[in-house]
């Protein structure tokens, strides 16, 4: 097909557009990046294609465990990823003072590159290192890289202000390591039902002083699930609670089923969960989290399929503990 009046060597050709979500969540002892894997690629006849990509897989070289996430411009972060890479390879970076001005520098380089070609070229990053016994998290603000904080999720990509509120709200009763991943899995799960931009599956990355995990795609999916799962049973819960005409023993029915269901559902998920974490781990890739309560023990062992199952058995708590 040929575009009139226009050759057919002087058509512009595909653009890969990176349009993502990347949840950041940091405390002092370590963070969270959480990023959705979709990416858009829109034709030279200006039609769009969605696929999946990791946008955030975790990388080790001089000394220093890293995490490149962006949206934007899809080349462009990719050829920033790479020369990033060989710049620090040829470079004598020992602090992560040092990783950061080296990044700074290829970013600019980069934007100044695209921005050429195209005004509009926009990258926008979540970046963090570790290394020497010290991690830190950093946003871009074009060609700078800004220190994330402690507290409210760090949101980078799509229509970000509609979901920061998520993260606002939830962040705070978060009291584990699990459940600030499930703060990111549910914002990026509401970004995943209301936009057609930002898709599963999910993945994640456990940042702590020194070292860098990838979380297991699998535990990850499971995770989401009991999101949606336990997230329709308080729905309907909620509704039920503020119901002023429903009367007291239906209310009594409904709280009863709630709690039997929970009980099942967080016991089926517990074991699935539990199971998924330990393949990735016999598989060399440990989360870097417990997955499972703890006290509780967790079995290993091989059916009459020869499939591995895992069991995990709660430790009952006594009146001393």
């Amino acid at each position: 097909m040929r575009v009139k009046g226009v050759p057919e060597s002087r058509k512009p050709e595909a653009k890969r557009k990176r349009m993502t979500l990347i949840v950041s969540m940091r405390a002092k002892y370590g963070a969270i990046i959480l990023a959705d894997s979709q990416e858009t690629v829109k034709d030279r006849h200006g039609n769009e294609f969605k696929y999946a990509v990791l946008k955030n897989s975790p990388e080790q070289l001089k000394g220093f465990h890293f995490v490149i996430a962006g949206g934007g411009d899809a080349d462009g972060i990719d050829e920033l990823t790479e020369e990033f890479r060989r710049g620090l390879k040829a470079s004598k970076c020992r602090t992560l003072e040092d990783f950061r001005g080296l990044f700074e520098k290829h970013l600019g380089r980069e934007l100044k590159s695209l921005q050429r070609q195209d005004p509009d070229a926009r990258i926008e990053l979540i970046v963090a290192a570790s290394g020497n016994g010290k991690f830190e998290v950093w946003r871009n603000a074009r060609k700078r890289l800004i220190a994330t904080v402690d507290g409210p999720p760090t949101l980078v990509g799509f229509e970000t202000e509609l979901y920061k509120h998520v993260g606002g709200s939830l962040l705070p009763q978060a009291t584990s390591t699990i459940q600030i991943i499930l703060v990111g899995l549910k914002i990026l799960e509401l970004a995943r039902q209301s936009s057609t931009c930002v898709d599963a599956p999910h993945h994640g990355v456990l940042v702590v002083p020194g070292r860098m995990f990838a979380l297991s795609d699998a535990v990850l999916a499971e995770l989401t699930q009991s999101i949606a799962t336990f997230g329709a049973d308080l729905d309907r819960l909620l509704l039920a609670a503020a119901d002023t005409t429903l009367g007291k023993q239906d209310f009594v029915n409904i709280l009863d089923e709630f709690k039997n269901n929970a009980l099942h559902l967080r016991n089926d998920y517990l074991q699935t969960v539990a199971e998924k974490d330990f393949l990735a781990e016999f598989a060399g890739k440990p989360s870097g989290i417990s997955v499972f309560p703890s006290g509780s023990i967790r079995t290993a062992g091989y059916g009459s399929s020869g499939k591995i199952t895992v069991t995990v058995t709660e430790r009952e708590k006594r009146k001393d503990d």
